[in-house]
């Protein structure tokens, strides 16, 4: 994996998040750690809600 950053300052704090699946893997890449915050609330809940639904249709 290849990060470019932008920004002139030296010492940018970078978060990875690797997903690994049967389909491929995705790595999303944060410079601030409320964005990566927010990202993992976002997509907790979005999985949640779907392993909910999943188990009422084939529980």
């Amino acid at each position: 994996m290849f990060v470019e950053s932008h920004k002139k300052d030296l010492s940018t704090t970078y978060y990875f998040v690797i997903e690994e699946d049967d389909c491929g893997d995705e790595a999303v890449v944060f410079t601030s750690h409320s964005n990566l915050d927010e990202w993992l609330g976002k997509t907790f809940w979005d999985r949640e809600r779907y392993d909910t639904r999943s188990r009422r249709l084939y529980g």
